[in-house]
């Protein structure tokens, strides 16, 4: 009948109802209370299923909203804070590749930086000690000590070879 008819239809909670009618109706009968709690199921499965698509809904976008904030944060050069936010997206969603190579990438340029950070060092370490080299040097050559002027010179030119002031006052 009607009950069974909203049954097939995927319209539970009005089955339910028709069935309870039937039961009103005829007290003895099995089948309506066995349809009530086909029925219960039924329903419960729906909620279940509706509360994991809502649940799998928010989750994509936090992982959504976490992957812009990294991206911003990448695109403007943070990278520490881009690297917090990609971690973030990828607890969110371990299986998505798009965080890990993000994270693989920040790795890289921040050794890069490094490296380009000790080379800026290592040449500034150089340039001062060229420095004090010239600086000993042309000390001694204008207080006349011509041998300490050459030492002073040769290990300015051992520092930068390509320079021309040391070969010139080695030279003379």
């Amino acid at each position: 009948g009607k009950a069974d008819d909203a049954f097939s239809k995927g319209k539970y909670a009005d089955a339910k109802s028709l069935y309870k009618n039937a039961i009103g109706i005829k007290a003895g009968e099995e089948y309506p209370k066995d349809q009530i709690i086909k029925a219960d199921k039924k329903l419960a499965e729906e909620a279940k299923a509706e509360k994991d698509r809502l649940a799998t809904q928010q989750l994509d976008a936090n992982y959504q909203l976490q992957i812009e904030k990294a991206d911003v944060a990448f695109k403007s050069g943070n990278y520490t804070n881009a690297l917090s936010f990609y971690k973030a997206a990828q607890a969110l969603k371990s299986a998505e590749k798009y965080p890990s190579d993000q994270i693989q990438k920040i790795g890289e340029l921040q050794a890069e930086i490094a490296a380009k950070e000790a080379s800026a060092e290592a040449e500034l370490k150089v340039l001062a000690e060229y420095k004090k080299y010239i600086s000993d040097g042309d000390n001694a050559f204008v207080s006349k000590n011509y041998e300490a002027a050459k030492k002073a010179y040769e290990s300015a030119l051992s520092l930068k070879e390509n320079e021309a002031y040391p070969k010139q006052k080695i030279a003379t």
